[in-house]
C-alpha cells in the first residue's frame, strides 16, 4: 500500500455481473476503468490501524490519516448524486500501552468534510477473540473488542435511495401478540404516546443500527423480513469455515484472506441503500465478499485490490474467483504467482456490465 501511484489497475476476472481488478484503486477514474458518477454505492472495509503489520498490509498510526486522505477525492468523484459510502472500520490499542486510538472517530470527522454524515452502525462480532493478549489476559485490565464502527455517509443525505422496508427485521413475539390482540392506548412512562397507529402490520420492524447476522448468510428477500434467514439480528460472527470460497482456497492449498467480513454485513446495506442493477463499489476488496453478495442480490460491481504487499501478494484477487460459478479469467490471472492452477473455471462470454 504504498502511497506512490505506481500500480495501474489491470483487470483480472469478469462474470456475469461485476468485474474484479487488480492495481491501485486511487487509479481507477485515471486510467479510465470506471467513470464519474457511476456508481451507487461503494461499499467497504479498509485495512485498519493496526500496532502489527498484516499479510494484506496496512498502515501504522502515525500514517493512516494522511493516507486514507487520498483516496477520498476518487470517491468523491465515483458517486452518483444518490450515492452512498459505507466503510467498516475497526478500532484499535496504541503500541505498548493500554490506550485505545482514536483514529476511527477521526477519520470519521474527516470524511464528513467531504460528504454527508448519515447514520453509524456497530458490527458486533461475539466470536472476535480477546486483544491485545496482554491489556485482556494477562493483566485483566480491558474486556473483549467485539464491535466494529460502520459509518454511512452519502454524497447528499436528502437523495440517498435509502428505503428501511427493504431491510424489516421479523416482529418479535410480543408485536405478534399485539397485533393480533390489540393494545390499550396509553401514555408510556417516558411520555410517548401509543396509539392506534402502532398498530398498523408493515411486515417487520425497523431494524436496529446493532447489526447481526448468522454466518454465511445472505438473502433475496422476496418482500420477506430481512432477518427472514437469520438466527439472531445482535450477532455476527465471523466463524463460518465451509463456504465455498474456503473450500476451494484449502483444496487449491492457497492462504485465505484473512480479514474477511460475514456476507450478512454487505447485504444489509446492498438491500437498504441500493436497488436492482445498481452498481457496488469495493476500493479494499480482499477477498471480494461484497462482490459475491452484490451479484447473488441482482447488483452489478466493480472490486480492486492492490494485492502487492507481504508473502502472499498476488494470490488474493486471483483466489476470490472462487467465490464465482463462472468467472472468465483475463490472460495472466489464471495461475498463481508460482503457476499453481487457481481454478478450472468455464469460459464463458465477456460479461456485459454497467460501469
Amino acid at each position: 500500500m504504498n502511497a506512490n501511484l505506481n500500480s495501474q489497475p489491470c483487470l483480472a476476472y469478469t462474470t456475469a455481473k461485476g468485474k474484479a481488478y487488480q492495481g491501485d484503486s486511487r487509479l481507477v477514474l485515471a486510467s479510465k476503468v470506471m467513470k464519474p458518477g457511476s456508481v451507487d454505492l461503494i461499499f467497504t472495509s479498509p485495512p485498519f490501524s493496526l500496532t502489527r503489520p498484516k499479510d494484506y498490509g496496512n498502515k501504522p498510526h502515525d500514517e493512516y490519516l494522511s493516507w486514507f486522505d487520498t483516496f477520498v477525492p476518487v470517491w468523491q468523484s465515483l458517486l452518483c448524486d444518490t450515492g452512498s459510502l459505507v466503510i467498516d472500520v475497526g478500532g484499535s490499542y496504541l503500541p505498548g500501552a493500554p490506550k485505545r486510538s482514536t483514529y476511527h472517530f477521526e477519520l470519521a470527522a474527516r470524511l464528513a468534510r467531504h460528504f454527508d454524515l448519515c447514520q453509524e452502525f456497530y458490527w458486533y462480532n461475539p466470536a472476535k477473540l480477546p486483544g491485545p493478549a496482554q491489556w485482556t489476559n494477562v493483566d485483566r485490565i480491558r474486556v473483549k473488542d467485539s464491535v466494529n464502527l460502520i459509518l454511512w455517509f452519502a454524497k447528499d443525505a436528502s437523495k440517498t435511495k435509502a428505503d428501511n422496508r427493504r431491510v424489516l427485521k421479523r416482529y418479535s413475539t410480543s408485536m405478534d401478540a399485539l397485533l393480533k390482540n390489540g393494545y390499550q392506548i396509553r401514555k408510556r412512562p417516558s411520555n410517548h404516546n401509543i396509539t392506534d397507529k402502532f398498530m398498523v402490520d408493515n411486515k417487520g420492524a425497523i431494524p436496529p443500527n446493532l447489526l447481526g447476522f448468522a454466518d454465511g448468510d445472505q438473502s433475496d428477500l422476496h418482500g420477506e423480513p430481512f432477518d427472514a434467514l437469520f438466527d439472531n439480528i445482535l450477532a455476527v460472527s465471523n466463524t463460518i469455515s465451509n463456504d465455498k470460497y474456503l473450500s476451494e482456497c484449502r483444496l487449491h492449498g492457497v492462504k485465505p484472506h484473512n480479514a474477511r467480513f460475514p456476507k450478512g454485513l454487505p447485504a444489509f446495506f446492498i438491500e437498504f441503500l441500493t436497488e436492482h442493477d445498481d452498481v457496488i463499489y469495493d476500493p479494499f476488496a480482499g477477498s471480494n465478499t461484497t462482490g459475491e453478495v452484490a451479484e447473488a442480490l441482482g447488483r452489478n460491481w466493480v472490486s480492486c485490490e492492490l494485492d502487492a504487499e507481504g508473502k502472499f501478494a498476488g494470490t488474493y484477487v486471483r483466489s476470490s474467483a472462487f467465490r464465482f460459478e463462472s468467472p472468465r479469467f483475463e490472460a495472466g490471472f489464471e495461475t498463481l504467482p508460482d503457476e499453481k492452477w487457481v481454478s478450472n473455471a468455464k469460459r464463458v462470454p465477456p460479461a456485459s456490465v454497467k460501469v
